[in-house]
C-alpha cells in the first residue's frame, strides 16, 4: 500500500489504515472518522487497481464536505467522486 500511496500523495499527509477482509466479504470501501481514514478490501476486489481507486477517494478529499442530505450525498458520490476515482483507477489520470 505504501508504494501505491506515494504515487498519489508523496507528502504522506493522511492517516490511513487498510485491512484485507475475508474473501467471502467481497467489499471495497473507504471509511472516515475522527482518527483518520480506513480502506476495506476483500474477495475478488483485493487487487492493486481497487486499492488505487480507494486511495484516490481519500487523497482527493472525496470523503470531506459531503452534503447533509442523503440525496445530496448520493448525487455527489455518483456524479463527482466515483467517476473521478474510476478514471484514476483505469487510466492513472488525476482530475
Amino acid at each position: 500500500m505504501r508504494k501505491r500511496r506515494k504515487l498519489i500523495d508523496p507528502k504522506n499527509n493522511y492517516n490511513i489504515i487498510s485491512e484485507l477482509v475475508p474473501y467471502n466479504s467481497g467489499v471495497s470501501r473507504t471509511l472516515k472518522d475522527e482518527a483518520g481514514y480506513g480502506i476495506l478490501i476483500g474477495g475478488d476486489f483485493a487487487n492493486v487497481s481497487v486499492l488505487d481507486h480507494e486511495l484516490y477517494h481519500i487523497l482527493d478529499h472525496h470523503l470531506d464536505n459531503f452534503p447533509k442530505t442523503e440525496v445530496g450525498k448520493t448525487l455527489k458520490y455518483l456524479y463527482w467522486a466515483e467517476p473521478q476515482a474510476i478514471i484514476y483507477q483505469a487510466f492513472g489520470i488525476k482530475l
